[in-house]
């Protein structure tokens, strides 16, 4: 499983994930900031864990690059929280939110980082 934090540490993370099932009506419940686990756009039998960073109608720019992206009606924008190993959206673009497999709620390991999520979401 990715870690949550933006660093260098080989120490990987045990979270609560809220897998309450997400239709589509509840799809308007995600937020940017949120931390999401996805079934992977690589490999489906795989769940991996990021943050949205940009929903239907937003505009991005792809790390590295100058391309504009406008996120459809439907889809999120994901990345890890670690650039510089993340294989996220700036590598696959757009992700369907029908991947989505929950949210992440609480952290449970390491004890040290045990509790809630503080509540990064921006905008609506």
């Amino acid at each position: 499983m990715p870690t949550l934090n933006p660093d260098t540490s080989i120490h990987q993370e045990i979270v609560l994930v809220d897998k309450t099932p997400i239709t589509v009506f509840e799809y308007s419940t995600i937020r940017r900031g949120d931390i999401v686990t996805v079934r992977s756009i690589d490999e489906r039998s795989q769940v991996v864990v990021k943050r949205v960073t940009a929903l239907a109608g937003d505009k991005v720019v792809r790390r590295g690059t100058k391309e504009v992206t406008v996120i459809p009606e439907g889809y999120m924008w994901i990345e890890g929280d670690e650039s510089f190993r993340s294989r996220d959206s700036n590598a696959y673009g757009p992700v369907p939110m029908g991947l989505l497999h929950g949210r992440v709620v609480a952290i449970l390991w390491p004890f040290n980082r045990f509790g809630p999520l503080r509540d990064n979401r921006k905008g609506t």
